[in-house]
């Protein structure tokens, strides 16, 4: 069974159930997505995604990028999309990133300590967007829910990680998931745009030097496992284990939580 539906004008778009949870359960297929933006979808694509049966869009960009990709969906679903504003302070754009690095501002190693930075504040001071994250859940009631950002990774690479955690999917399961962004080819087509403006800022045009600059940023762009440590490592020095975030700093209790276990695993 296919994780990604036939979408034309989707962002790494896909079902992230399937996976086995420590206790024999597994998660349920047809029941979770995770998504980047949807401003591009088409009409066949509504079709395609109303076939999903979709009770719950958590959107987590915030309302300036929405305003610049607005989503598209079928009207009925449009009505059931929760902002959400996660932008850490710490935050930059791609395009930002990419001109600290032609500008010799930023070094490639200051840029992955400063994503990992990223998803620190993630688990620090957006602890209440998740929380409310989970509280929309379970009032869908185990009815098919989608999350996302503008790329599908971090924002909602944190996301779907926290809810697999409640399900109790192992962490390698997790980090699993996470990685499966890096096989996008939406994704792979952002990142050579990034590599031409790259290019360009650098004052070349050569297909290889872009081509090489593709590569360099697809390191830095794509999907890495030390990022999602990063926010592992946060919620142990903040609640000392999983479950003590998860009912600490996201007010989910275990009565929830077997709820989600009860709607979302078989």
């Amino acid at each position: 069974m296919t994780r990604h539906p036939p979408l034309q004008g989707g962002v790494n778009f896909r079902d992230f159930g399937g996976y086995a949870t420590a206790d024999g359960g597994r998660v349920k297929r047809k029941k979770l997505y995770r998504s980047g933006h949807l401003a591009g979808l088409t009409t066949d694509d509504h079709a395609h995604v109303d076939e999903l049966g979709i009770d719950l869009v958590c959107d987590f960009r915030t309302d300036w990028e929405d305003k610049g990709f607005p989503t598209r969906l079928p009207a009925h679903i449009q009505q059931r999309v929760v902002r959400f504003n996660i932008w850490p302070k710490t935050a930059r754009t791609a395009e930002a990133m990419v001109e600290a690095l032609i500008k010799g501002t930023a070094s490639e190693a200051e840029i992955y300590e400063s994503q990992n930075v990223v998803y620190r504040e993630f688990i620090r001071d957006f602890a209440p967007a998740y929380a409310e994250m989970f509280r929309h859940i379970v009032a869908a009631k185990g009815r098919p829910v989608l999350i996302h950002c503008a790329g599908g990774k971090d924002r909602t690479g944190v996301g779907a990680a926290l809810i697999k955690i409640a399900l109790g999917v192992p962490e390698d399961a997790v980090h699993e998931d996470y990685l499966l962004t890096n096989q996008d080819e939406d994704l792979a087509r952002f990142i050579y745009k990034l590599a031409e403006k790259g290019a360009a800022m650098a004052g070349v045009s050569d297909k290889a030097e872009v081509d090489a600059a593709f590569t360099r940023f697809s390191r830095l762009f794509g999907a890495r496992t030390d990022s999602l440590r990063a926010a592992f490592e946060a919620i142990h020095a903040q609640a000392g284990s999983f479950d003590g975030y998860l009912r600490d700093a996201l007010k989910l209790d275990d009565a929830d939580r077997e709820k989600l276990r009860g709607w979302y695993l078989e």
